[in-house]
């Protein structure tokens, strides 16, 4: 996988509308990975890319793995199951999509900031 720049990265958050992080609190290192991704995507440099962003954390007290889904300004979404991948294979994921997204966009000659 690419390694992105964290100017790109943060640049590359304006393509993402929603991020949804749910997980057992009792799970204990299962969590870990999801964890470390809301911790990322909630940092201040991203929210001040995109302000518009929903960034939800649900914990759920039944047996479940940690889940993490992202939704995109095309309504395109992706999803993990966070302890099977480590965060940073989840941070590279989106950010590859998100930047299909943004070519896609420059094909089409939309501007994200004017969404």
């Amino acid at each position: 996988m690419p390694r992105f720049r964290r100017e790109q990265a943060i640049h590359l958050f304006k393509y993402v509308r929603e991020v949804n992080v749910k997980m057992n609190p009792w799970a204990g290192d299962l969590n870990r990975g999801a964890l470390e991704f809301l911790r990322r995507m909630g940092s201040p440099a991203h929210l001040k890319a995109n302000p518009k962003v929903k960034i939800d954390s649900q914990f759920v007290l039944e047996p479940t793995w940690p889940k993490i889904h992202v939704k995109f300004v095309d309504n395109s979404k992706l999803e993990w199951e966070a302890h099977r991948q480590p965060c940073q294979e989840v941070v590279e994921a989106y950010l590859l999509h998100a930047q299909e997204i943004e070519s896609q966009f420059e094909m089409e000659d939309k501007n994200i900031d004017e969404m």
